[in-house]
């Protein structure tokens, strides 16, 4: 409920008062949608690859990165400290990634996928593709463009604001 609300207080302002059981009904769909999503994702990658969704999504943000501090890990998936260390701990755990000491620095750990994280992450980018080739199977050429379209305005108006609960 709380996304919900941020997302109301959000795009509000640009939806004129008589449309907003609407937008409550849309960004609850939306919202529901993007959980169901998710969901599943982290089921088939648990299944097929042994990593969560919040796993996956610090994997493939190493990737893009190659290596990164931890602190920067965090505040690019918005994560805190305590929650980042549990994932890293983890995935260090798995042989999936290196957490390197920072001679100049012994609180800024360097981190960045093993040759194992880079194996995986290719497998689960194939099954991750997979799903949304199938998401959108039923849909047309054009409907897909539309979507990619929609979802990229919205987005670009989330980052754009300042979300703060109503």
């Amino acid at each position: 409920m709380l996304i919900v609300n941020m997302l109301k207080y959000t795009l509000m302002s640009k939806i004129p008062s008589n449309n907003c059981r609407l937008f409550e009904l849309k960004a609850a769909s939306l919202v529901q949608l993007a959980a169901r999503l998710i969901k599943h994702a982290d089921l088939v990658l648990q299944h097929e690859c042994q990593v969560t969704y919040a796993q996956f999504k610090v994997l493939v943000f190493l990737e893009l990165c190659q290596s990164i501090t931890q602190r920067e890990l965090a505040d690019h998936l918005q994560l805190t400290q305590a929650a980042i260390s549990r994932l890293i701990e983890t995935l260090e755990h798995k042989h999936l990634i290196n957490r390197i000491e920072n001679p100049a620095n012994r609180r800024a750990n360097q981190i960045s996928l093993t040759e194992q994280g880079k194996t995986l992450i290719q497998a689960a980018f194939k099954i991750i593709f997979e799903l949304e080739n199938n998401l959108f199977a039923p849909l047309s050429k054009s409907e897909i463009e539309n979507w990619q379209k929609a979802t990229g305005k919205l987005l670009e108006q989330v980052n754009q604001s300042s979300l703060k609960p109503a």
